[in-house]
């Protein structure tokens, strides 16, 4: 799975359960599309949060506020797979960051909810 999230927003975007191999872009592709240089890697998936994904803005779940919710919930409960209780490495630069699956699965919830 998936989880996206707004880089100036830093609200919840949709997710995606992963449907295909992991991809490398040819410099082909680059030259065609000079963003892909920056993420050169992609994948197949089906977004199954597609109403949220189309009004985002409406629901609003900010990344940070969601992740205070949980640790407030399960103090004791890492929220990355490298045992992190933040997710600090996303503040430094990093554009993606392995959660853990109570983590994803809390996040998910949220989601669906705000679609109800």
């Amino acid at each position: 799975v998936i989880i996206t999230a707004g880089v100036g927003s830093g609200s919840l975007l949709s997710y995606f359960k992963v449907t295909g191999s992991l991809f490398h872009v040819t410099d082909e592709e680059i030259k065609q599309e000079a963003w892909k240089e920056r993420w050169p890697w992609y994948m197949e998936g089906q977004n199954r949060s597609c109403d949220f994904g189309g009004s985002w803005w409406e629901h609003d779940i900010k990344r940070n506020t969601a992740l205070e919710e949980f640790r407030q919930l399960y103090p004791e409960t890492p929220v990355t797979k490298s045992g992190n209780f933040s997710l600090g490495t996303l503040n430094f630069g990093n554009d993606k960051v392995q959660i853990t699956k109570e983590f994803g699965d809390f996040l998910i919830s949220k989601i669906e909810s705000s679609m109800m």
